[in-house]
């Protein structure tokens, strides 16, 4: 990509792609979960409890969320600089507002991997055409389709907030003099991915101890210096620090509640305790393959990458590449559910880790290994696509006629049924059973309907 043309034509090829194989998935009515975060982003609740947890009365009900408070308030402000655009359409019309909520949640992957495009255009190294084409695959795999039309944390704040930070970290990697500019610059960006969830910030300080080991090896083998790295590794630290602490002060309750998920997540023991247990943990992932194939493949270019490049390696590109293998293991080896916004965040760090250690030149070997992942990516893109507008028919909008309730009775919904429906009391059932009923108690309703048929697992941890 060296003259204008085929730069534009470059970034066009990827604007189109990014779109046309989201086109289908636009149109997919809400579900579970989205209507909470449907709620911040178009009416922007005050206060610090905005979590719609219900209505009664024609009011709505909100309380706390077991993530730290920047996450959410980050998706509020997001929310606030869309309204000229989501108040143009009722929030009631789920037809017409659905789509577009999609593709505003879009949009925070959509900007980060602009970005990356553009700097993949105007950057002074040659671009290898296999990273030209790895990138356009990640942009249309299955994995950031999914994780980018889902109205949820990780596939947008989370994305912004990791996309900033990984972004800066190539940005240094790639300055041969380093200013005060780039320290102020990563700090911030370390402060902000800091302010979101926890599991980010143990997962960079592990990263630091994984760094910190490699820099005394290597060292004391090949004398390599890398005193010019260790402010970057001293502001990062800082930031991560420093942001956590004022999550803390931000919001207590959800700072102290985010731990107790991720010690809930972490506890791998419970899940690989006995041989019924690993055999429906295998299982388990091998269901899950097809979201995480992506991640897994970008794990291993970066993984070929660094290890072909060791011994002239930079922290600020081993730190990327650790973090972000980091952010797949984590949820991969933990006994949480695996869904594919788990794996948003570890995508776009990943991405940022391969561009970083990607070589404008390879050896015949590496370059026939990394064609056949790069089959594989696209290959998986055009089955999901296929199958997904061709074969599965898209289920119909939720139909607030088929709730009719008495004065004294509140509904059982998910936040996705009942966000939008203000005529329409309900209590969010992902609250389990126990607590629904207390609340139905406590406001002197009755359950709608009475024989409503609860999953198997009816607590929840994170509200």
């Amino acid at each position: 990509m060296q003259t204008t043309r085929q730069k534009v034509i470059f970034i066009a090829i990827f604007v189109v792609l990014f779109f046309a194989v989201r086109v289908h998935f636009y149109k997919f009515p809400l579900s579970g979960e989205e209507g909470m975060f449907a709620e911040i982003f178009v009416n922007q609740p005050q206060g610090s409890e905005f979590m719609l947890q219900g209505r009664a009365d024609g009011e709505n009900i909100y309380n706390n969320r077991a993530h730290p408070y920047n996450l959410y308030n980050s998706l509020r402000i997001a929310g606030f600089l869309c309204s000229p655009i989501t108040k143009q359409i009722p929030y009631t019309d789920d037809l017409r507002i659905t789509p577009l909520l999609r593709v505003l949640f879009s949009m925070f992957q959509f900007f980060i991997l602009l970005g990356i495009g553009l700097y993949l255009c105007f950057r002074k190294e040659a671009v290898n055409i296999l990273l030209a084409l790895l990138f356009l695959a990640i942009a249309i795999s299955p994995t950031a389709i999914k994780t980018s039309i889902i109205l949820q944390i990780d596939g947008g704040v989370g994305i912004l907030m990791n996309g900033l930070f990984a972004a800066i970290i190539l940005l240094i990697a790639r300055s041969k003099k380093r200013t005060f500019l780039h320290y102020a610059l990563l700090f911030c960006a370390t402060f902000y991915l800091a302010t979101g969830k926890q599991e980010w910030s143990i997962i960079l300080l592990f990263a630091f101890i994984v760094i910190g080991i490699f820099a005394l090896i290597t060292r004391s083998v090949n004398r390599q210096d890398f005193k010019p790295d260790i402010p970057i590794v001293l502001t990062i630290f800082a930031g991560v620090i420093t942001g956590n602490i004022i999550s803390y002060f931000l919001g207590p309750i959800n700072y102290m509640g985010s731990l107790d998920v991720i010690w809930q997540f972490s506890r791998i023991e419970s899940a690989i305790s006995g041989d019924t247990q690993i055999a429906d943990w295998v299982q388990l992932r091998l269901s899950k393959i097809f979201w995480i194939c992506t991640v897994i493949a970008l794990a291993a270019i970066s993984s070929i990458l660094a290890f072909q490049k060791i011994k002239k390696i930079r922290l600020p590109e081993l730190l990327l590449c650790i973090y972000g293998l980091g952010l797949f293991g984590a949820f991969f080896f933990s006994n949480a559910s695996l869904v594919p916004r788990h794996f948003a965040p570890s995508l776009i760090v990943l991405t940022f880790a391969v561009i970083a250690l990607f070589p404008s030149k390879m050896s015949p070997k590496t370059f026939t290994v990394i064609s056949l992942i790069l089959f594989t990516m696209y290959a998986s893109t055009v089955v999901h696509v296929f199958v997904s507008t061709f074969m599965k028919p898209i289920r119909p909008h939720f139909d607030a006629s088929t709730v009719n309730l008495k004065p004294d009775e509140i509904a059982i919904l998910s936040p996705a049924q009942g966000w939008n429906k203000p005529e329409i009391d309900f209590i969010n059932h992902y609250m389990g059973k126990t607590s629904v009923e207390k609340t139905a108690k406590k406001l002197n309703k009755k359950l709608y309907p009475q024989d409503y048929v609860w999953p198997e697992n009816e607590t929840r941890k994170d509200y």
